[in-house]
């Protein structure tokens, strides 16, 4: 453990709030503690009104309350935080386009670094100029992925020496192999295809649905688990219609005996148990926009065979024989490479190791390093250019003192 002396505060949605941000932020808090001993903080975004926050959470900002983000950089400014990193993800913040959040940054006086996790490559006015007004406050702003500075660079003309990409983070856990975890969540003898995460129209399950039965006509051992509740925000506006529908077409196809759903939100350990159990992690999300996934990261962290679609993340973590890509909404492209995979199981071991060995670049103990160096820049950037403000308005003063002084001898 390093004491370094950098105290940053994490605005974000954070745990127990069940999303993949508060996850995130959680990951990343107790990383930094954990290298660094640091006093960090938390801002907690809304989403958890009954609280139940862990002690780090030293401050609630209810997203619709415009007056909590005036109070929350008042707080910030009292207290001994050198730098902020504010998660950003536009339905994070209340107001159109989560515009609230402008209204924090305006009032701060600590640097900002502010992380994007969602980057419009044909985004409407409103939520371009929404992005811009978080981005020209921010000292820094993070990426994910190498696709994310291009767009921040050609569309939103963010200067490219403020852009810094720091990899998802991911846990670091050993290369091993599937059937203790089978044995163990009762799926011995199964060659199980994974997808997790909170569920939701877009992620594409019912791509692979469709792909599934010419699959299992010759690959009858193969199980498919759904993994996660509905995400929040869709359960409480659509209730459970997406799993319903899902759901139909599971006994439309005829495979009740093919396909397990897990509705949950699970722990990171029961998390990895199901990931380690996986022999194929398939992510078929629907939009190319995609620039970060969290679970495709831990799937690859652990050495997963992945199959995807081609969103933005997909493409640049796949690529160099890491993965598949199959086309968007295309079930027969699925389903040819499934079956490819499945009668040729000899040759995924290669590409499991090239997968897990890209993975290491991403643990959490790496990206940790990669945010206090970050932090640390910022804030001796952010203090000298206070010292020479000062400096400069001292020099002002003195001359014009000087001056009124000559002025009065005549």
């Amino acid at each position: 453990m390093q004491n370094k002396g950098i105290n940053p505060c994490f605005i974000s949605s954070y745990v127990p709030k069940e999303c993949g941000i508060a996850t995130f932020t959680n990951n990343l808090f107790t990383s930094f503690q954990n290298q660094y001993a640091s006093t960090g903080k938390v801002a907690a975004v809304d989403g958890n009104p009954s609280g139940g926050y862990p002690a780090e959470v030293d401050f609630v900002i209810d997203k619709n309350k415009v007056s909590d983000y005036t109070e929350a950089a008042r707080h910030i400014n009292t207290s001994d935080v050198q730098v902020v990193n504010l998660q950003h993800e536009f339905g994070l913040f209340g107001g159109p386009e989560g515009r609230h959040i402008v209204q924090l940054l305006d009032k701060l006086k600590k640097p900002v670094v502010t992380t994007v996790h969602t980057l419009l490559q044909q985004p409407t006015m409103g939520y371009y100029t929404s992005l811009v007004k978080v981005m020209q406050r921010s000292q820094r702003v993070v990426v994910l992925s190498g696709k994310a500075k291009e767009i921040l660079r050609d569309i939103y003309y963010v200067p490219r020496e403020k852009i810094v990409m720091i990899p998802h983070g991911v846990p670091d856990l050993p290369f091993a192999g599937t059937e203790p975890c089978k044995r163990e969540l009762g799926m011995a003898g199964r060659f199980v295809l994974l997808s997790f995460g909170l569920l939701s129209p877009g992620k594409g399950i019912e791509m692979v649905l469709e792909a599934l039965p010419e699959v299992v006509s010759s690959h009858p051992d193969l199980l498919y688990v759904i993994l996660g509740k509905t995400h929040p925000e869709v359960a409480r506006v659509h209730g459970e219609k997406y799993r319903k529908s899902l759901r139909r077409l599971v006994r439309k196809y005829e495979l009740e005996n093919n396909v397990l759903f897990v509705d949950k939100f699970v722990e990171y350990e029961e998390l990895y148990k199901y990931i380690s159990a996986a022999d194929v992690y398939v992510t078929p999300y629907q939009s190319q926009e995609q620039i970060s996934s969290g679970t495709l990261a831990y799937a690859v962290a652990l050495g997963k065979v992945v199959v995807s679609t081609p969103y933005r993340y997909a493409e640049e973590v796949l690529a160099e024989d890491r993965g598949y890509l199959v086309p968007f909404n295309d079930p027969q492209a699925l389903a040819g490479t499934l079956d490819g995979i499945l009668s040729h199981r000899e040759d995924m071991r290669k590409t499991r190791l090239a997968a897990y060995a890209y993975g290491r670049s991403m643990i959490w103990p790496r990206v940790a390093e990669l945010y206090h160096d970050l932090f640390e820049e910022v804030h001796n950037e952010f203090t000298l250019n206070k010292t020479q403000k000062s400096i400069i308005v001292y020099k002002k003063r003195q001359d014009y003192l000087s001056r009124s002084n000559l002025h009065g001898m005549f």
